[in-house]
């Protein structure tokens, strides 16, 4: 159940206020990975789609060009308040586009997590079995920054403490923007053209798939970013005998995972995404590297010799002593 937007990223240089946030993205048209060294061109516009070829990037126009629209305008509103503002308000804003360049870091370092929880509370809520167009959704995840003085709200993966997630109706999220005087509406409809290009190539590879699940992160006034999550039925074979005790069970587990600021990424010695390894986030110079907890996990002997009940104290106390070092 890997996501296919774009590949995990390992690697956060902060802080970086760009718009593109995993520079080795695939192509925006044909999801053609870069080799290695290679990077492809970025859309001139709004600097965030990448495209391997001249080709792709004139087949993608139509899809893309709303969402480009509205990033340019969007840039073009925020240079505008930057040359009209005084110090007072010169330094707020600046504060909010940091906050917001550390939102978009945390929600890329916990996408995994985030998303095996997404697909969780939509079968608690009994919409995981039938398709999100009949009655769409988006799960709202408030988040509270951590305090400025703290050595964590560094580390991308912990910059943030999250408050409980809610699944509620898109359109009346969608309303609420509107009225509240945000663009999260407008960015909603801009993306139509990603959406449906995300949602058709899910659906031609995966027999279960029932629609995308708008994730909406809110981090404060108009702080805000959203992703799309592809769900699939609760029968596919991949998912495992799910119940409503595994379900709860794995949003108290990917819960933990994030508070603690563990990251699941696929494990670089094995070729697929099948194992994910739980791992922190390393300083190293003026990056953070995705650093795994165990080597060869899962079969680390260690790792196979706690009882399963046990292990949660286990990678804590791993987690803690890498830490330290």
């Amino acid at each position: 159940m890997a996501p296919n937007s774009h590949p995990l990223q390992t690697i956060f240089r902060t802080p970086d206020a760009g718009l593109i946030r995993n520079k080795d993205g695939l192509c925006r048209n044909c999801d053609k990975k870069p080799a290695r060294g290679e990077h492809f061109r970025k859309c001139a516009g709004c600097q965030l789609a990448l495209y391997c070829s001249d080709a792709c990037q004139q087949e993608d126009r139509s899809r893309h060009k709303h969402q480009c629209d509205f990033l340019q305008e969007s840039a073009e509103e925020i240079r505008e308040l930057q040359a009209d503002a005084n110090e007072e308000e010169l330094a707020y804003l600046e504060e909010k586009l940091a906050l917001r360049s550390r939102l978009r870091d945390y929600a890329e370092a916990h996408r995994l997590s985030f998303r095996f929880i997404a697909a969780a509370q939509l079968f608690l809520a009994g919409s995981a079995s039938t398709p999100l167009a009949d009655d769409p959704k988006v799960l709202v995840v408030p988040l509270r920054p951590r305090a400025p003085d703290s050595t964590s709200a560094l580390d991308p993966a912990r910059a943030f403490t999250a408050g409980k997630t809610m699944l509620l109706p898109l359109a009346r999220v969608l309303e609420d923007s509107a009225k509240s005087g945000t663009r999260l509406s407008e960015a909603y409809a801009a993306s139509a053209g990603y959406r449906a290009r995300l949602a058709a190539t899910e659906a031609a590879g995966n027999p279960w798939f029932t629609g995308l699940l708008p994730v909406l992160y809110r981090a404060g006034p108009g702080v805000t970013t959203m992703e799309f999550f592809p769900q699939c039925r609760p029968d596919a074979p991949f998912r495992g005998a799910v119940t409503a005790a595994s379900e709860r069970q794995q949003i108290t587990y990917y819960g933990r995972f994030i508070e603690l600021g563990v990251l699941l990424r696929p494990d670089p010695g094995v070729s697929g995404d099948a194992t994910y390894v739980p791992g922190y986030l390393k300083k190293a110079g003026s990056r953070w590297k995705w650093t795994p907890l165990f080597e060869g996990f899962p079969n680390d002997p260690v790792w196979q010799r706690t009882p399963p009940a046990e292990r949660q104290k286990l990678l804590e106390m791993k987690l803690e002593q890498a830490r330290r070092a």
